[in-house]
Order: C-alpha cells, then sequence, then structure tokens
C-alpha cells in the first residue's frame, strides 16, 4: 500500500479521477476481474521503473504507485458483478 507523504493529499482526489476515468472502459467490462485490474496496473507501473523520492506529487511514477496502492486498497469495492447486481 502506498500512503501518501508531504503534500501528495491534495493531489490524490485529482490523481485517481483521472486514473478511474482512464479505466473506466476496463472497469465497466463484466468480465475484467479486479485481479486482472490491479496486475494491468503494476504492470504498467513496472514499465516506468522504480519510484524516485525525487518524483513530485504529479510524476508518473508517483501517480501510478498511488493508483496501485488506492486499487488494492480498495480491492473489496471492486466486485462489479455483485454491485450491480444490488443496484
Amino acid at each position: 500500500m502506498v500512503v501518501p507523504a508531504r503534500n501528495e493529499e491534495a493531489a490524490i482526489g485529482s490523481i485517481v479521477e483521472r486514473t478511474l476515468a482512464a479505466w473506466q472502459p476496463i472497469l465497466s467490462d463484466l468480465s475484467v476481474s479486479e485481479v486482472e485490474v490491479i496486475a494491468a496496473l503494476k504492470a504498467q507501473a513496472e514499465r516506468s521503473g522504480p519510484l524516485q523520492e525525487s518524483n513530485d506529487p504529479d510524476h508518473p511514477r508517483r501517480v501510478q504507485a498511488n493508483t496501485v496502492g488506492y486499487f488494492e486498497a480498495h480491492r473489496h469495492r471492486m466486485d462489479s458483478p455483485t454491485i450491480r447486481r444490488k443496484g
């Protein structure tokens, strides 16, 4: 899990909103599980290279790390078939 640090709390909301908007086509596909979404996010983050302390809050590596942490922390909320059945 990635914990926001040093002024990242202010940016995390917009980062998550942009990420969710970009991933909406995948998330709306009921055949994609939360495990697959997290695996795809982690793979993209690995391709970008390791997070550096010097990366500012909007740096792609930091955004990716925060996004992976967010999705891992909220995995239980990503059970789309069950959520859609409940309305």
